[in-house]
């Protein structure tokens, strides 16, 4: 008898005989045939070749309908005029009905000869015979044309109509933190030199404008002068009777050559005053040129004094004309009435100069401008700014500043310095600091007095005052 506890194997579970078999695969569900490939191409036949010609080479037992060939298409080629690019060959598609008519297909296809009008059976894009393949698709195209169902909808789409609704509002553009843009933006703040800038620009535009009218008005008044001057020469009246068709005849022909009259008389006294006024003209500059043409003196012989005799009286037209007696008179005929301009002269109490084009490149030095300017007076001090070209005299007196400024310009080495007073001294004598037009851009608080500044450096020595530096 066997031990309780224990099995009839020896402690091995039995396996069933059904679960140790090998599972037979099953047949896929849906898996169908693969469609035969009915479906071939005729390469590389000739790129001149026509349809009608390919059809008549290959036979008419493969032509579509006759029991062999159920689809066929024929794509024309290309035959290539430029020798830098190849022709592109012709081929043909056709589906027969049968596998079986592979090869006999392929053996007409490999005997056929197929030559065209064009004679492009040897063009060099045959790369050989003709060959029969098979189509990369099996498929056959269809005729039929997919037509999309929303063509023509798009008034009826809802994003196209709020499209068009939002064009007709206004845009409004969100600020940078998403917030809205306020509508009073704050006002741009303008320095007192540029609004200076501005005024001047402004009023010199008014000038211009101004002048340009009171031209334009003396024009019209002298052209409206000259009108009436000629419409009273024109109308004469003549006074008595007259009696009968002739003697208003002669009457007309005596009044038409008043008149003619008239117009020759004012056009000859017209002509006389302004060839009087050339005349005079050209008298006083030769009276001139006379008066300033010395003659040539040797070595030795004294120099004698050169009169000139007063020009001759004129006659005719001028002779009524008053004639001047001063032969220096003529010369300022000819400045257009313009006032002599004055030298500039420094203020009281000022004794400091300020020097442009000081340039050590032309040979200005500090012992050379000492040397020059002690011909005007004693120099206490003497600087030149080498990177600006700039320099600055000290004189003892105004009285040698004014001789200086007068000379101005002084030849110095090989250049010229212009000479003017230095105004920033007494700004700086006054406990206020040096200020330039550039200095108004940094501060703008200095507010009018800037403005100030440049108007009297401006009027005063021009550039001088907007380049200079900063006195030291």
């Amino acid at each position: 008898m066997s031990a309780p506890g224990k099995t009839k194997g020896g402690g091995i579970l039995p396996v069933n005989a059904v679960a140790t078999r090998k599972a037979v695969a099953q047949p896929k569900q849906g898996n169908r045939a693969p469609a035969p490939k009915l479906r071939l191409i005729i390469r590389r036949l000739p790129p001149g070749l026509t349809e009608t010609e390919f059809w008549t080479a290959i036979g008419e037992e493969w032509q579509v309908g006759i029991g062999k060939v159920e689809w066929a298409a024929f794509k024309d080629g290309k035959v290539s005029k430029d020798p830098a690019k190849a022709s592109r060959p012709a081929r043909a598609y056709l589906k027969v009905k049968d596998q079986a008519l592979l090869d006999p297909l392929a053996a007409k296809v490999k005997a056929t000869v197929f030559q065209d009008a064009k004679n492009t059976s040897r063009d060099l894009c045959l790369l050989g015979p003709p060959s029969l393949e098979f189509a990369p698709y099996n498929r056959m195209p269809t005729g039929r044309v997919r037509h999309d169902g929303r063509q023509g909808t798009i008034d009826q789409d809802q994003e196209f109509i709020d499209f068009l609704q939002s064009l007709t509002e206004p845009i409004t553009n969100p600020a940078a933190n998403g917030g809205e843009v306020e509508g009073s933006q704050e006002k741009a703040t303008i320095t007192p030199l540029v609004q200076y800038l501005k005024e001047k620009k402004a009023n010199k535009a008014k000038e211009a404008a101004e002048k340009k009218s009171a031209k334009q008005r003396e024009a019209r008044e002298a052209r409206e002068a000259k009108e009436a001057k000629e419409k009273k020469a024109s109308t004469i009246i003549v006074k008595g009777p007259s009696t009968g068709p002739a003697a208003s005849t002669t009457e007309k022909a005596r009044v038409s050559k008043a008149t003619q009259d008239t117009v020759k008389a004012i056009h000859n006294s017209t002509n006389t005053a302004s060839k009087a006024t050339n005349e005079t003209t050209s008298a006083k500059t030769t009276t001139a040129a006379t008066a300033t043409v010395a003659p040539p003196t040797t070595e030795g012989e004294p120099k004698t004094p050169t009169t000139t005799s007063p020009p001759a009286p004129p006659t005719g037209p001028r002779s009524s004309r008053p004639t001047s007696t001063n032969p220096t008179a003529a010369p300022a005929a000819n400045t257009g009435n313009r006032p002599a301009k004055s030298p500039p002269n420094p203020s009281s109490g000022a004794k400091s100069a300020f020097l442009k084009h000081a340039n050590p490149s032309q040979g200005v030095t500090e012992e050379l401008l000492r040397k020059t300017f002690e011909g005007f007076g004693t120099v206490v001090r003497c600087e030149i700014d080498k990177k600006k070209g700039l320099g600055y005299i000290d004189f003892d007196s105004t009285e040698s500043l004014r001789k200086a400024m007068h000379a101005s310009p002084v030849k110095v080495g090989g250049g010229s310095v212009v000479v003017l007073e230095n105004r920033n001294v007494k700004k700086m004598q006054n406990g206020q600091t040096a200020s330039t037009p550039q200095a108004g851009k940094k501060h703008s608080g200095a507010g009018s007095g800037h403005q100030a500044t440049g108007q009297q450096q401006n009027a005063g020595g021009a550039a001088g005052g907007a380049n200079a530096p900063k006195a030291k």
